[in-house]
């Protein structure tokens, strides 16, 4: 697909993959840009905001930009992998500006994102993840799941509804997911706004071990394998603590991804 431009924050890192992808813009000679807060890009009926631009971030995911999209009276938000400390700095900066009817739901449904305060401040009326079935990190995690049905939002998943297509004419929008799964629904969707939506049991998601874990204090204890029941909890905090690129509690002793292997 040809690529007219890129964008990005600035934010670098040290993986081939980063490393080809900045080769490729060089051969192929792509237009390359950097936004920041307050940057605007129009494209026909569209004007895609940065509300949130970090690449100094202390953790890898905080360096995603955030880009609130406006077609009419109709907003998106893309949140990327950003995290709590994302979020407060949004709240505390663009609050008056975060609002929007469809949310894209940050780090794959986590509980390191999408805390009560944000989707206050959100408002949003349709909240989707992307996260594939079965993943190891147990994605959307169950904390999630709760704050947005408390929210009133209607949930959908690209692994319980496949690719899930929003389509709109700047004054309503249509939800279409590629698998006729009813969505969960914590509030009461408008059916000539969104496709109806009924109330389904959630779908397996790995609990959270504790209150303790829920957002990632770098200035925290150190924490060896040795602290976890399971290897699903040792892998919700080894993603928190910014792996598997960082692994300051060295939990991922092959470099694999994984933490904590041995646990059940």
């Amino acid at each position: 697909m040809p690529v007219g431009e890129i964008w990005t924050n600035g934010a670098i890192h040290s993986t081939s993959t980063f490393e080809s992808f900045i080769d490729t813009i060089a051969d192929q000679k792509i237009p390359y840009h950097e936004a920041e807060v307050g940057t605007t890009i129009r494209v026909g009926d569209l004007e895609l905001k940065t509300l949130y631009s970090n690449p100094n971030a202390a953790d890898l995911n905080d360096t995603s930009l955030v880009l609130h999209v406006t077609d009419g009276t109709i907003s998106f938000l893309f949140t990327g992998d950003a995290e709590y400390a994302a979020e407060m700095e949004m709240l505390q900066t663009v609050a008056d500006q975060l609002p929007a009817q469809i949310l894209k739901v940050g780090h794959h449904g986590s509980y390191t994102s999408s805390s009560p305060a944000f989707l206050t401040a959100v408002q949003p009326e349709v909240a989707i993840y992307s996260a594939g079935r079965n993943n190891d990190y147990g994605h959307p995690h169950q904390e999630t799941i709760t704050h947005l049905l408390n929210a009133g939002v209607t949930i959908y998943g690209t692994d319980v509804h496949g690719t899930v297509m929003v389509e709109t004419d700047g004054s309503r929008y249509l939800v279409y997911p590629s698998i006729n799964t009813p969505a969960m629904a914590g509030g009461n969707p408008q059916p000539a706004v969104t496709i109806p939506a009924t109330v389904l049991p959630q779908p397996p998601v790995v609990g959270l071990p504790s209150a303790t874990l829920r957002y990632y204090d770098p200035n925290g204890p150190d924490r060896d394998c040795g602290n976890f029941a399971t290897h699903a909890e040792a892998q919700a905090f080894f993603v928190a603590a910014g792996g598997p690129a960082r692994d300051p509690h060295r939990l991922d002793g092959d470099n694999d991804g994984i933490a904590c292997e041995s646990l059940p």
